[in-house]
């Protein structure tokens, strides 16, 4: 991956040559107090003007990557096989002018209810229905639904059959032949076997990395007592043994009792430069990979969910196309009738299946 066009060659200068001042980001000038966002790959400080971003989305970072590490000139992608990568955002509230993170606490679309009730007001004012109270409308339906996911899920659902009166043959092949309604399937059954399988192998790999650490830790967590019983002069800070356990890829090198043994005999040597065995952090106070386990599985979470939705959509957007291929079809074929002069065939209509179409349904 290359360096956008506006971002400079890498300079690794951390020190102004004249000045002696710490420098920082693309532009390598000291902190001004500028808006900056640090990078969890090179631990480095950049400023949101220099990165093309607008200060408005300043609490909607997840975790960051700078131009550097993203392409694999910097971070992670030294260390772990070129794999690069990616920032990721907090979902920001729904409605337009807002840039908050929504609350994620109830799963909510908005950062807040007033935001909530503030989006449907405008959403309600935008519905084209002459001669209707709008208002009233959106209350009866309220009223008429039994609960709050039968009032989410109308308009989801299948529009009513059409009865063809004539070749089913003929409509099979226009729904197989229809390219727009293929390419959805082809969308939904790739999600299906090929991205949900990818992702679930993801989770259950970091669920099997994070038991490991969470293993090692308990194994440690005994030597802590010991320590403090023979040395009670070490502070708190000194006797503590837990391991930060991060590992770029979620790779377990070997047993946690192998492993646990490893680092015993390094403290027993008292060799305090080695932060790290085959990848995996070994410090005690690590403020790079602070809440690393919350942090990965909220992200693994968040993909599950943008996924699931994805296909709620492609499924919704495939019953409307075959629908609407159903009604396109008994049309063309009531139409063919009556020009044919065979007005009885043609008049024996199914239901108004037109007037029960949600509104803003489009092919």
């Amino acid at each position: 991956m290359s360096l956008p066009s506006w971002c400079p060659k890498y300079d690794n200068r951390k020190y102004d040559s004249k000045t002696g001042e710490e420098v920082y980001c693309i532009c390598k000038k000291p902190d001004s107090g500028e808006l900056m966002v640090g990078c969890d790959g090179c631990d480095d400080w950049f400023h949101f003007s220099c990165l093309k971003i607008p200060e408005k989305y300043r609490d909607l970072v997840f975790s960051f990557y700078c131009p550097y590490c993203a392409a694999g000139i910097t971070g992670p992608a030294l260390t772990n096989g070129g794999k690069l990568p990616k920032t990721v955002w907090k979902r920001k509230c729904r409605l337009p002018d807002c840039y908050r993170e929504c609350d994620s606490t109830t799963k909510s679309k908005y950062c807040s209810r007033e935001h909530g009730l503030q989006y449907m007001r405008e959403a309600a004012d935008k519905l084209y229905l002459p001669g209707l109270n709008k208002i009233g409308l959106l209350r009866q339906l309220l009223r008429e639904t039994k609960s709050l996911e039968e009032f989410k899920s109308m308009g989801r659902g299948r529009l009513p059959e059409v009865n063809l009166p004539l070749s089913k043959e003929k409509y099979d092949r226009i729904v197989q032949e229809d390219q727009h309604l293929q390419q959805l399937i082809d969308e939904r059954d790739q999600l299906i076997s090929q991205k949900f399988p990818k992702l679930n192998d993801e989770e259950i790999q970091v669920n099997t990395y994070i038991e490991w650490v969470n293993e090692i830790n308990e194994r440690l967590s005994p030597q802590s007592s010991n320590q403090a019983t023979s040395n009670r002069k070490k502070s708190k800070a000194s006797t503590k043994v837990t391991i930060c356990g991060y590992h770029d890829e979620y790779s377990i090198p070997c047993t946690a009792n192998e492993f646990t043994d490893r680092i015993i005999e390094l403290r027993k040597a008292e060799n305090t430069d080695v932060t790290s065995i085959d990848g995996v952090c070994l410090k005690t106070k690590c403020g790079k990979h602070q809440d690393w386990i919350l942090l990965k599985q909220d992200e693994l979470s968040q993909q599950k969910n943008s996924l699931e939705n994805i296909k709620r959509r492609l499924q919704l957007l495939i019953n409307i196309r075959t629908n609407q291929l159903g009604i396109l079809f008994f049309e063309n074929q009531n139409r063919a009738l009556s020009n044919s002069g065979q007005d009885t065939i043609a008049n024996q209509n199914p239901p108004d299946v037109l007037s029960n179409q949600p509104d803003g349904v489009k092919s």
